[in-house]
């Protein structure tokens, strides 16, 4: 059995990479399904992409049935410290499942977030090229995307980390 620690710092423990991966945190749902396709086995109701994604639904983020995802058998369950809360994360670790819960403030902390996630050699192989690594040239355009409401939020407001 392997320990990792997620962004509290608390304790997840997996005896292998995980298999079966119940996101609960929208954010982190589409980015689970392209980097590591057939992973995930059940999401939140407010996970709407990949538009085709066919899991099952565990109902919204801050009252998931916890008796649907238990009975899914995941290896793995993501929450999210904003996001989701902290009495589900402690009733689903109290019935043997590993929780990682992230914690995303700033566009840096995503990213960091999200690279521990999808690459650690604890949680499972991704496809080939995440995370990227090359950086734009002088005739390449840059591409982003928004990691969740609450970090467009705050780059519209001005307010940095």
């Amino acid at each position: 059995m392997t320990v990792w620690r997620d962004d509290l710092g608390s304790a997840v423990e997996l005896a292998a990479p995980a298999r079966r991966v119940v996101s609960l945190v929208p954010s982190l749902t589409e980015a689970v399904a392209r980097s590591a396709p057939g992973l995930l086995v059940g999401a939140t109701d407010w996970c709407t992409h990949p538009a085709d994604l066919a899991v099952t639904r565990v109902r919204g983020t801050k009252n998931p049935e916890r008796a649907a995802i238990i009975a899914l058998a995941p290896d793995l369950v993501i929450a999210n410290r904003e996001e989701n809360r902290k009495l589900d994360v402690v009733r689903l670790r109290d019935a043997g499942l590993a929780v990682w819960v992230t914690v995303i403030e700033s566009v840096p902390e995503a990213m960091a977030s999200l690279r521990r996630l999808l690459t650690g050699r604890w949680a499972w192989r991704c496809r080939p090229g995440w995370p990227p690594r090359s950086r734009p040239g002088p005739n390449r355009r840059r591409r982003c995307g928004r990691l969740s409401w609450h970090a467009a939020s705050r780059c519209r407001s001005g307010a940095t980390r």
